[in-house]
């Protein structure tokens, strides 16, 4: 696959010497493609992983969010989610932007009215392809990435505009299909307000339990219209900012325990700025549940059960992304690592022990326990360790430290 390269843009002056220098590429994806027998057509999709350490710690799965006009958005929402998973406030996720080859037909669910101001004749007989791109996302395109990357249950989509409105029609058609759905600026004026009608007239919403939707406005207002006017205004227009707003204001009233619902006005983004912004907040608004604080009170506190505390913490969050998720394997083990060396040995036994009983078949994490237990000199249930590790991996390093301890007779 040709990989997908966004270079470093370094300012200043430099040296002659310097300025020969060849510089290392900065890659945050790489391109892939499938052919879609539903489509009829090849599709290039470009993909971003989380970077890990398989050599030590056993393999990550991730969520998945799927980002439609992939190619405005991707960079966006790869650097936006590396950095807030680098703060713990939401998980790392794996990122695939879908590129567009027909805009209109894909992201539209139904045929538009050529008698829109905003809709030729000839968009409208190509419109109407959404149910059918849909479908190519969760037969096509959904396995491959599946069966190529490690995913776990998670997936969420992104979508702005047209894309926010196939998003909300994914979301009130199809709402299995993702757990979290972001609207962003959706074009609910499509088709003479036909999806939001059909919203409107659903008395509950048929998302299953735990399905989440944030839904980001912008301020495509006429300049210094006010909100209140604007709401009343029947100009062609306020027609895209208040179909937006009455979908808002019927989610709002019907938003319940099942779906997880935030709406929010923009005042000072228009259509073209809003994305960035929204696919922040609704990542925030998504994992409130995500991040666990923890600072010099927590470790220094002999009377706190670290382990306890971060496990309760990781089977919340296991219970609000309905699947199983364990606290991060090498992050568990360089606060193990501090620990000891801050001499906090209980602290450091918790966490070095906690990774053992989450993940049994890592050799790292019997290791790692070996090296706390020679750190307190209680050889015996180093042995134990170290050997668990080399039966697990034969070049761990704990065979190295069991020949040593062999030497010094313990």
């Amino acid at each position: 696959m040709n990989k997908l390269i966004f270079a470093l843009v370094l300012c200043g002056l430099f040296s002659p010497a310097i300025a020969q220098q060849a510089y290392e590429e900065v890659v945050i994806g790489k391109k892939d493609s499938i052919y879609s027998k539903i489509l009829k057509e090849g599709r290039e999709v470009w993909v971003h992983v989380p970077p890990q350490d398989t050599s030590i710690f056993q393999r990550k799965t991730y969520p998945v969010v799927y980002v439609l006009d992939g190619s405005a958005h991707f960079p966006a929402v790869v650097s936006m989610i590396s950095h807030l998973s680098s703060n713990r406030l939401c998980p790392e996720m794996i990122v695939v932007g879908i590129i567009n080859t027909n805009r209109t037909r894909d992201l539209t669910p139904t045929q538009g009215d050529a008698s829109h101001p905003f809709v030729n004749p000839d968009m409208a007989k190509i419109s109407g392809g959404g149910d059918n791109f849909l479908q190519f996302i969760q037969e096509e395109l959904m396995p491959q990435i599946k069966e190529k990357y490690p995913t776990n249950s998670f997936e969420m989509l992104i979508g702005h505009s047209f894309g926010g409105l196939l998003a909300m029609h994914a979301f009130q058609h199809h709402p299995q299909l993702f757990d979290a759905y972001v609207s962003i600026d959706p074009s609910m004026w499509w088709n003479k307000q036909q999806l939001l009608k059909e919203i409107q007239h659903s008395k509950r919403t048929a998302a299953p339990m735990g399905k989440m939707l944030y839904l980001g406005i912008a301020n495509t207002l006429p300049t210094d219209m006010p909100l209140e006017i604007a709401r009343k205004d029947t100009s062609f227009n306020t027609e895209h900012f208040r179909a937006i707003t009455a979908l808002d204001d019927h989610m709002g009233a019907l938003a319940s325990d099942k779906v997880k619902y935030a709406g929010k006005y923009y005042e000072n983004d228009d259509h073209g700025s809003v994305p960035f912004i929204t696919e922040y907040d609704a990542l925030r608004f998504f994992f409130d549940f995500y991040r666990l604080n923890l600072g010099p009170p927590e470790f220094m506190d002999p009377s706190l059960d670290m382990a306890s505390l971060i496990q309760g913490h990781y089977e919340n969050i296991s219970e609000k992304m309905g699947m199983k998720v364990l606290p991060d394997e090498a992050e568990i083990n360089g606060m193990g690592y501090t620990c000891l060396e801050m001499n906090l040995l209980d602290k450091a036994k918790q966490l070095l022990t906690l990774n053992t009983k989450n993940y049994p078949n890592s050799f790292n994490t019997y290791d790692s326990l070996g090296d706390y237990y020679m750190a307190v000199k209680d050889y015996a249930n180093a042995r134990k360790s170290f050997e668990v590790s080399v039966r697990l991996n034969p070049t761990s390093p704990s065979k190295e430290k069991l020949e040593a301890l062999k030497k010094k007779g313990d």
